[in-house]
């Protein structure tokens, strides 16, 4: 996968770059929509992780969680000068290279904490839009995200576009309390193998 694209930017493992083209091209697409969408942000390009392999584990990742082509990590959506919560992309010195930290990390690990969480630089909005979207056009997405950040976007679903809305997200998304996935500062997904186009 070679960036060059204006509405993302790939911040991975090189050897782990790999995605199945007409699911590349769904996901350039929903960046493209939410870069349209939210013209106000600061930073509107979605920020890439780790994608798969050509063949076996990605190196960082568990067994095979990173395997089959249509598994990808990415940052989250920030307010924040730009989306690199955890996986960096350009080099040190770049402005898109400096973290924004999304959790009040002065105490070590926060992430089972809902009062760490910073309202003010996690972009709920974005990246709700972005989950509905993937599993409009990926039914089998299985997406896993940090507890508290789940718990959060589905209040905040649930304030604005109702309770049948937050239902639906609460649906494609599992989560999880583990420091060592690191959850709390990306999303991990498996796309699945079907497409369907709305």
């Amino acid at each position: 996968m070679i960036d060059i694209s204006p509405y993302w930017v790939y911040a991975g493992n090189l050897n782990c770059s790999y995605m199945m083209w007409d699911h590349m091209k769904i996901v350039e697409f929903i960046a493209m929509e939410i870069y349209n969408k939210f013209p106000d942000r600061q930073d509107r390009r979605l920020c890439i992780g780790d994608n798969t392999p050509m063949s076996g584990a990605c190196d960082g990742h568990p067994g095979s969680s990173h395997a089959g082509c249509y598994v990808m990590d990415t940052n989250y959506y920030t307010l924040g000068k730009n989306n690199t919560t955890q996986y960096r992309p350009g080099k040190k010195g770049d402005a898109c290279y400096e973290l924004t930290y999304i959790w009040d990390e002065s105490n070590g690990w926060p992430g089972n904490d809902p009062n760490k969480l910073l309202k003010d630089v996690f972009d709920w909005e974005r990246n709700y839009y972005f989950v509905k979207r993937l599993k409009d056009f990926f039914p089998k997405t299985n997406l896993i995200t940090n507890s508290v950040i789940r718990n959060y976007i589905m209040d905040e679903v649930k304030k604005k576009y109702g309770q049948n809305a937050a239902t639906e997200f609460f649906k494609s998304m599992g989560s999880d309390l583990n420091p060592v996935y690191k959850h709390s500062h990306h999303f991990h997904m498996s796309l699945g193998d079907e497409i369907i186009y709305p």
